[in-house]
């Protein structure tokens, strides 16, 4: 798997409708031309921004005293963004 654009990425909707693109800072990342749900599109845009708190959750002394299930999930997660799954 390819590294992905590098975030923070943004929905912008195309005449004010629902179908737009996700952006990146100066990168096109996709588009939609079916009308997705405005919630999945915000969802996607945000996923730059999620997977890198989490990476910064997990390397922070205070995660120490999260339970081996909540960590196990986190890790999980950015195994699945990293397309190591």
């Amino acid at each position: 798997m390819s590294k992905h654009t590098e975030g923070s990425w943004s929905f912008e909707p195309a005449d004010g409708s629902i179908c737009g693109a996700i952006v990146a800072k100066n990168a096109f990342v996709c588009d939609f031309v079916d009308d997705p749900k405005l919630e999945d599109a915000l969802l996607m845009a945000a996923a730059p921004d999620l997977l890198a708190a989490l990476e910064l959750l997990l390397g922070d002394s205070a995660v120490e005293g999260c339970d081996e299930y909540r960590k196990e999930k986190a890790h999980a997660a950015i195994s699945k963004a990293r397309g190591k799954v």
